[in-house]
């Protein structure tokens, strides 16, 4: 330890040139400045400081009555007392022995020293006197000691603020005194107040922040976390202050996060936002973003860190269901472009087709019945009828089937199709039904529920391989809230309620991703060649039914569909089928509107063939030219919906605005139920959709117009 300094200072002999008194002074203002950081030794107290020169007091001129060095000394003295920038004075029996010019401005006197009182107590307010007089009088009873004290003194002019003083007792000739420094606190105060209101600020800010703060050691022992830190992971409190930030996060986070603090933190001051985990009481590991920062201590080296932490489970949960709706909106995006595309096409094709099946019942009629012509037109009949089913299986896809629906009891389809689907499958495929009994009925087309069986059944023997497996199919019934049916495919705002559920599972090859994403795109197979359009004609069939198809798999771990079809109290009834044909002939003249010369030919051959004449037009707006001139004229009109400058729809709204009556039959290559949806609230007196027979032709017909006489 190094030597106290003040024992050779007041030990040494009496300077004797002013260079000497000025280092002299120098050492006993250090000595001060010590007594006003408490840092000064009890032995000060024990010595006697220099005897001040004679005559050196504020209100005296020049010193008198000693030599030169006494002057000199006394003068230096002086110097010192009145250029400290402290208040400094010297006390004695609670009077005023010295003062110094700062001591007087601290009062307010330092434009009138002579009103300085005379009693030091004079200048303290009355309820802090008390501390002073007691020092003064253990001082006065040799009791030498150092002490601080913070009171309030009075100003000259009025008023009061906080004042410290610093006491130090010695022993000068004559009486027992006391060297007081005083400071006035008031900016102290001011600072310590403004700093607490910072400090409760932002402990306000911190406490109210949504989210977590976090302050660590260097060891990261956590030291400090507001309310939000605490309620994210669930912790007490006095749980959490035994803790370190490595008890909260999984280990694999571990040398990830050390990273960052070495080759961030601690470079910089701060991290980049990153994430992480943090368990929580309960056992869940939840995902949180952050940015940790340093502290640094008076030196600049690091002390501490603290951190924001947020919880991003919203926020994940919300770009999850972002993306859940993103990939939603393209499939139904794609579903849309692909049922337009496949409606489009079916829609072409049967009209190509209406002319097939037109002629083929024209030759029909002019062949001998024993022609062996007529071997040549049924097999002609069955290709056509091959390619109306492909046109039917591009309409399901699209959703716009034609659907024949009744009450059905799904158990009962499946138990009536075994057999089928026993020859269908593969010899290795073990099939297991678990159907549930007593189920609810549905509201279906039985032919298309029944392709829906056989194409989920195909397509997991397909899936197998030629290997060994089981394929399970299974019914049940199960209340569906908004949530399930949004996660399904076909979520087309399908209402809440009771489903009956189908599925059809398989342990063979399953899928990854991708391939789930494309299962139910027209034509897409992972098989060597195609068969149609199999999963897609199932989507659009479900579509149609307003269902939900849910689909889960893993590569090496098989697949499982779910068809829910909703019961029959939530299903919307559609279209009944039609009547067969009665062997009948008409009279009249029909107006037979198609923008397509071979169906106005076709068509105009198998009216007469009904016995009815025939009148065509091109399109809506010659339509309606010919129906202005000559209103009564026609028994009926046959419209079709697709045509230039003014189609069907547009057609039959503008007879109804002219009031005209004559009975309107819609033909198409779409379903009755598209054309219905774009009609409205008026709808025409029947619908006929493409490709059709005489045998249809015939059935509707007789449906609206009275048979011809007898001849």
């Amino acid at each position: 330890m190094a030597a106290d300094p003040l024992p050779s200072i007041l030990s040494s002999p009496r300077p004797r040139t002013m260079s000497e008194w000025r280092a002299r002074c120098e050492a006993l203002e250090a000595e001060l400045a010590a007594l006003r950081d408490h840092a000064a030794p009890a032995a000060i107290a024990a010595r006697p400081l220099p005897e001040p020169p004679p005559g050196a007091r504020p209100a005296d001129g020049d010193p008198s009555g000693g030599s030169t060095s006494q002057a000199e000394e006394a003068a230096c003295w002086q110097a010192w007392f009145d250029q400290t920038p402290e208040a400094v004075a010297v006390w004695s029996a609670g009077s005023h022995v010295r003062v110094n010019r700062p001591y007087l401005h601290l009062f307010g006197f330092d434009d009138c020293p002579e009103q300085l009182p005379g009693t030091v107590l004079d200048l303290i307010e009355p309820a802090g006197q008390q501390p002073v007089g007691t020092f003064l009088a253990a001082h006065a009873q040799g009791r030498h000691r150092v002490t601080a004290i913070e009171t309030r003194g009075l100003r000259r002019h009025g008023g009061s603020f906080d004042l410290g003083i610093r006491l130090v007792g010695v022993h000068w000739p004559g009486a027992p005194q006391a060297v007081a420094t005083l400071t006035d606190l008031t900016p102290r105060r001011q600072a310590q107040e403004a700093l607490r209101a910072a400090e409760d600020k932002a402990r306000e800010l911190v406490d109210s922040m949504m989210d977590g703060y976090l302050r660590c050691d260097l060891e990261g022992r956590l030291v400090d976390f507001n309310p939000a830190f605490r309620a994210m992971l669930g912790y007490p409190v006095d749980r959490l202050y035994a803790m370190t930030l490595q008890d909260l996060t999984p280990a694999r986070w571990h040398p990830v996060e050390e990273a960052i603090v070495r080759n961030q933190v601690l470079v910089r001051g701060y991290s980049d936002v990153y994430e992480k985990e943090l368990r929580c009481l309960d056992g869940a590991v939840i995902p949180v973003e952050v940015r940790t920062l340093v502290v640094r201590d008076s030196s600049g080296a690091p002390s501490a860190t603290w951190a924001i932490v947020r919880d991003v489970r919203e926020r994940r949960h919300a770009e999850e269901e972002r993306q859940r709706l993103e990939r939603q909106m393209q499939h139904a995006q794609k579903l849309e472009s692909l049922g337009v595309l496949a409606g489009g096409i079916a829609h072409d094709f049967n009209n190509l087709l209406m002319v097939t099946f037109g002629h083929l019942d024209l030759l029909r009629r002019q062949l001998d019945p024993a022609s062996q012509a007529h071997w040549n037109l049924q097999e002609i009949e069955k290709a056509s009828r091959r390619a109306a089913d492909l046109c039917q299986q591009m309409l399901a896809y699209s959703g716009k089937g034609r659907f024949e629906v009744k009450a059905v009891d799904l158990a009962e389809v499946i138990r009536d199709l075994v057999i089928m689907l026993e020859v269908s499958v593969s010899r290795k495929a073990l099939l297991q039904f678990d159907l549930a009994p007593a189920l609810p009925p549905v509201a279906a087309d039985v032919t298309q529920i029944r392709q829906v069986v056989m194409n989920l059944v195909i397509n997991a023997s397909e899936a197998m391989a030629g290997r060994n497996g089981v394929i399970r199919i299974a019914t049940g019934v199960t209340d569906c809230d908004q949530e399930f049916l949004a996660s399904t495919w076909l979520d087309e705002h399908l209402p809440a309620g009771p489903y009956l559920w189908l599925e059809v599972a398989d342990n063979g090859s399953g899928m990854d991703p991708l391939t789930r994403s494309r299962i139910f795109d027209p034509f897409f197979t992972t098989k060597f060649a195609g068969r149609g359009l199999g999963l897609a004609a199932v989507l659009g069939i479900v579509r149609g039914h307003r269902g939900a198809i849910q689909v889960e798999s893993e590569p090496g771990h098989g697949t499982t569909f779910r068809i829910f079809l909703p019961t029959l109290r939530q299903a919307t009834q559609q279209a009944s089928p039609l009547g067969p044909a009665p062997d009948w002939r008409g009279s009249g003249i029909i107006l037979l509107v198609d923008d397509q010369e071979t169906i106005r030919s076709v068509g105009t051959a198998l009216l007469q063939g009904l016995g009815f004449s025939v009148v065509t037009a091109a399109d809506g707006v010659e339509a309606l030219e010919i129906l202005a001139a000559a209103p009564d004229r026609f028994v009926l009109v046959l419209l079709d919906l697709t045509m230039p400058r003014l189609d069907g729809v547009e057609t039959f709204q503008a007879m109804v605005q002219r009031g005209l009556r004559v009975p309107v039959v819609m033909v198409s290559g779409y379903t009755e139920q598209e054309v219905s949806g774009r009609l409205g609230a008026v709808r025409p007196a029947g619908f006929l959709q493409k490709p059709f027979q005489q045998a249809g032709l015939t059935a509707v017909l007789s449906r609206l117009l009275p048979a011809a006489p007898a001849a």
